[in-house]
């Protein structure tokens, strides 16, 4: 029988989703499922949101196509060479980097050309909502603005230039405290990265 710990807990995650997500809240509950506490990253602090324990084991996603599953160890391969990069405004290299100078990196790498900044990089590739595949971008949106963008991983994880860390592998939960709007988009990565192919 739930206590009143746990009354607490689901009162505050609907403080915390409700009214400030343009997709509906399902979707984002389902892309979250299986994770026993929120963290939620601002440049300044961190807030936490425990939520109750499952009594069950997490649930686990559907295995990934071959394709999928090629892209998604290509994506670890490359973010691997960047993770602890410093973060600075404009930045395009491994000395410093922000988030959209990291995305086109990235994909460059998987052979797709991306543009260079974060509110052209939210036109790029096909909407869609989740669930979400290994290199779907995650953009950050306030008033309107494009803030952030991120690149999905794969179960429950993004990489991203943050602010405050550089670049960082983190539970997507982390996004949610950027901006008050999460927006998906999916890019057609080709099997190699032989060839570059334009995004735009």
């Amino acid at each position: 029988m739930p206590g009143s710990g746990t009354k607490t807990a689901s009162a505050s995650l609907c403080v915390l989703y409700n009214g400030i997500m343009s997709s509906p809240l399902h979707t984002m509950v389902r892309l979250l499922a299986g994770v026993s506490t929120l963290g939620l990253l601002a440049c300044q602090s961190i807030t936490r949101f425990s939520l109750p324990a499952s009594t069950s084991a997490p649930k686990t996603e559907t295995p990934l196509p071959a394709h999928d599953h090629t892209v998604q160890q290509r994506l670890w391969n490359i973010v691997q060479q960047w993770i602890g990069v410093p973060y600075c405004q404009g930045g395009n290299s491994s000395s410093c980097i922000d988030c959209s100078g990291f995305v086109q990196k990235v994909f460059a790498e998987l052979g797709v050309q991306l543009p260079r900044t974060s509110s052209e990089q939210a036109r790029v590739g096909n909407p869609i909502q989740p669930p979400l595949l290994p290199g779907d971008l995650v953009i950050v949106a306030e008033e309107g603005r494009t803030r952030h963008v991120a690149i999905y991983l794969g179960d429950g994880r993004i990489v991203h230039a943050s602010r405050s860390r550089g670049v960082v592998v983190e539970p997507f939960s982390a996004l949610l405290s950027i901006g008050s709007h999460l927006h998906f988009r999916r890019l057609l990565i080709p099997s190699t990265s032989r060839q570059t192919e334009k995004s735009f």
